[in-house]
């Protein structure tokens, strides 16, 4: 990722262009057979909470907030201009963030 600080929300990934406060999208450069990747800033809350549950230790270097790229295969590209994906994103496992990409924008659940 380069010298660039992405270590905050304001600050996107190198190539990557906003959707939403804490959403954005690139071509993507991890699944060469799909052609976007969605990145999210993740706060690890929900990670935290099922330590909490389970009672373990997470890795705190893993657990600090950061943007998270994942590839969007799962998905139909309906549009790559303005960007739409079906169905719904959802992350369930890091954050519990979840919406839509429609028209180019994020827009929560």
């Amino acid at each position: 990722m380069g010298s660039q600080d992405i270590t905050t929300p304001e600050t996107l990934p190198p190539g990557a262009t906003r959707l939403g406060p804490l959403v954005a999208w690139e071509k993507d450069a991890f699944d060469g057979d799909y052609p976007i990747c969605v990145w999210h800033w993740c706060d690890k809350s929900e990670w935290r909470a099922k330590a909490a549950r389970e009672g373990w230790t997470p890795v705190e270097d893993a657990m600090c907030p950061a943007w998270v790229p994942v590839s969007a295969s799962a998905h139909t590209l309906v549009s790559l201009d303005p960007l739409h994906l079906e169905p719904s994103v959802y992350w369930p496992d890091c954050c519990g963030m979840h919406g839509w990409i429609r028209d180019g924008q994020w827009r929560g659940v």
